[in-house]
């Protein structure tokens, strides 16, 4: 039984009655119907109620048939568990869900894995090990990775610059990106950070013990100038340079830039870059969020930020996204 269905079928014992829209898994709803549990009742011409007829038949049919107890919320479920009580006060903070397993299974895969676990893995080896390979699990879960006595793996930046000397900072968000504009050279005054997504916004980038620093071959940076970006990257130096990002036209890069701007304060839009993708957007050449799998993205309302709230964001909602890749030079 997956967690989605477990879900509705605990909020249906509580309430007693609902759409039957509610119930996407329609075999289970015609086996509650066969067994008398329930009862389904037309409302309309398109609607149909679904009412529970007995809730202690219906607590013992899930218990035999499924092994699931709908009456067991994820803090029993945790509580019951022989699990340490720090793990078990991190855990009963905030359910862990995974789509298709349930609380029972979740917990009892920890229990059953929990002495794999090794001092200093990283938050994704542990999650892998947990949850049936998935590494991601743990990602905003600082607490529980703590207490298992793991790390946060370090940050890794690529760094380039086409002269021995700089006077800005561009953080580049795509791998793609980075790698054509180092190549051609475009930008001879600035040094350019290949920013990974979403890693950069670590705290850790700005601590030498947690960031790690990888100077493209074709990086002209000399000595000096190298020492002088490391001093002002780990606050060794108040030197006032100027910086900015350069990511992809949608919700998600606006994101990146809201964490960046917590690391560094004075960050701002590439301008030149977001004008050339805002003029593609505004000429008919931009993307849904469907067409892109982007649905899922997060509106940010507003980052205070005059030229992004006021310019970019209303772009983005009125005529979609765009990839920053479309943009080929300044």
């Amino acid at each position: 039984m997956t967690a989605q269905t477990r879900k509705i079928l605990e909020e249906f014992f509580e309430v007693g009655e609902m759409s039957s829209k509610k119930f996407k898994n329609s075999s289970l709803l015609n086996i509650l119907k066969e067994h008398k549990i329930v009862t389904i009742n037309q409302v309309g011409k398109t609607r149909s109620m679904v009412k529970l007829l007995d809730k202690k038949y219906f607590i013992d049919f899930l218990k035999v048939e499924f092994s699931v107890d709908i009456t067991q919320t994820w803090s029993q479920v945790v509580e019951d568990s022989s699990l340490e009580s720090g793990l078990k006060e991190a855990l009963i903070a905030k359910p862990i869900e995974i789509r298709t397993k349930s609380y029972q299974e979740i917990v009892q895969n920890i229990v059953m894995r929990r002495d794999f676990i090794q001092k200093g893995m990283t938050n994704r080896q542990i999650s892998a090990i947990l949850f049936w390979g998935l590494s991601k699990e743990l990602d905003s879960r600082k607490d529980i990775v703590h207490i298992l006595e793991g790390n946060s793996p370090e940050v890794m930046l690529n760094v380039c610059s086409a002269s021995h000397d700089f006077s800005e900072i561009l953080f580049i968000e795509n791998y793609d990106t980075y790698v054509d504009y180092i190549s051609k050279k475009k930008l001879k005054d600035t040094l350019i950070v290949y920013s990974a997504g979403f890693s950069t916004s670590a705290l850790r980038i700005r601590e030498k013990d947690g960031c790690s620093l990888h100077y493209s071959n074709q990086d002209k940076l000399d000595m000096s100038s190298r020492h002088r970006f490391e001093s002002w990257l780990y606050k060794e130096s108040q030197e006032p340079i100027n910086i900015s990002f350069f990511g992809d036209f949608d919700f998600a890069g606006v994101s990146i830039l809201s964490a960046l701007r917590k690391i560094f304060p004075s960050i701002t839009m590439h301008k030149k870059a977001y004008d050339s993708m805002l003029e593609e957007v505004t000429n008919g050449n931009a993307h849904s969020p469907e067409m892109a799998s982007k649905e899922h993205q997060k509106d940010p309302h507003k980052i205070n930020d005059s030229y992004c709230d006021d310019v970019l964001l209303p772009a983005m909602r009125e005529h979609g996204f765009y990839d920053q890749e479309g943009v080929v030079f300044f």
